[in-house]
């Protein structure tokens, strides 16, 4: 009887152990966060200014400005950024686009996550206050 107690117990604890590695791997920096290609585009019919920063564990790695033209049924061309193809693994990314006039729109992209990959999309939407929205999106499998 003693014995299964003690199994149970050790199982418990495995277990819990086991529960929370996701989050002490990201504190002790062995997790890593990998960000793929930032994809921006402009969904409006006027053209656009989009001003992008990539920024990995808190240091600036990349920063641009993209004149969007207007979308058209005839054509579609979005950016593609990914400067930091050669170092793609961080414990926290933060991308960030803005537009004059308007604060900054951003996503962190943490190691904490269960994920570990993700791309972002930079869209200009004119449906509120700030005409730009960041969706970081899971990378495909493959």
């Amino acid at each position: 009887m003693r014995r299964r107690q003690v199994l149970a117990a050790l199982g418990t604890t495995t277990l819990a152990s086991i529960a929370g590695c996701a989050t002490i791997e990201a504190e002790l920096g062995v997790r890593q966060e990998t960000l793929g290609p930032v994809t921006i585009e402009n969904t409006e019919t006027e053209p656009f200014d989009v001003r992008l920063e990539v920024l990995r564990d808190g240091e600036q790695v990349h920063t641009s400005m993209h004149e969007l033209s207007a979308v058209s049924a005839s054509e579609y061309s979005p950016v593609v950024v990914n400067d930091w193809e050669d170092n793609p693994d961080a414990r926290r990314w933060i991308v960030r686009a803005k537009n004059d006039g308007h604060d900054w729109v951003y996503a962190t992209l943490d190691a904490a996550r269960p994920e570990n990959c993700h791309t972002v999309n930079v869209q200009v939407v004119d449906i509120g206050p700030n005409p730009i929205v960041v969706l970081p999106m899971m990378c495909p499998s493959g």
